[in-house]
């Protein structure tokens, strides 16, 4: 389950404009769960020391886009 979780952030993540492979590991470690990244505010991405200001406003900005 947990390999599966992994994965699972490891392909959303890649999919983010801007790469997010630094910061990739930090954010799993700081979240329990890719949830837990998607319901994030910027400002607790920021609190990820690995995730920039624009790296974490990217993040953001691919689980909250509109549709449409």
């Amino acid at each position: 389950r947990s390999l599966r979780h992994k994965t699972n952030v490891r392909t959303v993540l890649g999919e983010i404009k801007g790469g997010v492979h630094t910061g990739r590991r930090a954010l799993m470690s700081h979240f329990d769960s890719l949830s837990e990244i998607n319901n994030a505010a910027v400002e607790q991405l920021w609190e990820v020391p690995e995730i920039s200001d624009t790296c974490a406003q990217e993040i953001h900005g691919f689980f909250h886009k509109e549709n449409g």
